[in-house]
């Protein structure tokens, strides 16, 4: 069962706060993971986010959902 969702709402931000690593071109990252460029080219539509939450909340009504 989901219990946390961390979900970043938008690709538009800058992810260059110090103590954010929730998304970032590594060094060393494997071939497969996306890139940021791809983060920024497949941004997601409010409706989505709201069926994705609805979704979330019908797995688990007490699902604790952090929003970046």
């Amino acid at each position: 069962m989901i219990q946390i969702a961390n979900l970043l709402l938008t690709r538009r931000c800058n992810l260059k706060c110090s103590y954010c690593n929730l998304v970032k071109d590594y060094k060393d990252k494997p071939n497969e993971y996306p890139s940021m460029k791809d983060f920024r080219d497949n941004e997601l539509t409010g409706e989505q986010w709201c069926d994705i939450l609805q979704r979330l909340k019908a797995h688990n009504k007490d699902i604790f959902i952090i929003l970046y």
